[in-house]
């Protein structure tokens, strides 16, 4: 997938010169396609959170579960666990 392909604007492209794509079946070319390395890691990080939040509320363990901490994307998830690993606080950043 593109750095620039935003579904929320037109042309489904953020790149404001690049040519409209009018038959998406057959190959086209763009000049300006940079390909998006974490594309497939926020879908599945939002999966995820989506997963657990439903699974929570399947069970009724949303807001009375014994960590009443806030869902953490996974990219706060391994900041936090770095920073116990090199024993750090939240506050000595």
């Amino acid at each position: 997938m593109c750095q620039f392909y935003d579904t929320t604007v037109s042309n489904a492209c953020t790149e404001p010169v690049a040519e409209k794509v009018t038959d998406k079946q057959r190959k086209n070319f763009c000049g300006y396609f940079q390909p998006d390395v974490d594309a497939g890691n926020r879908v599945k990080a939002t999966a995820d959170v989506a997963a657990l939040s439903q699974l929570d509320a399947l069970f009724g363990l949303s807001g009375s579960s014994k960590d009443s901490s806030p869902v953490l994307t996974a990219e706060e998830l391994a900041r936090r666990k770095l920073d116990e690993l090199f024993g750090l606080k939240p506050d000595d950043k």
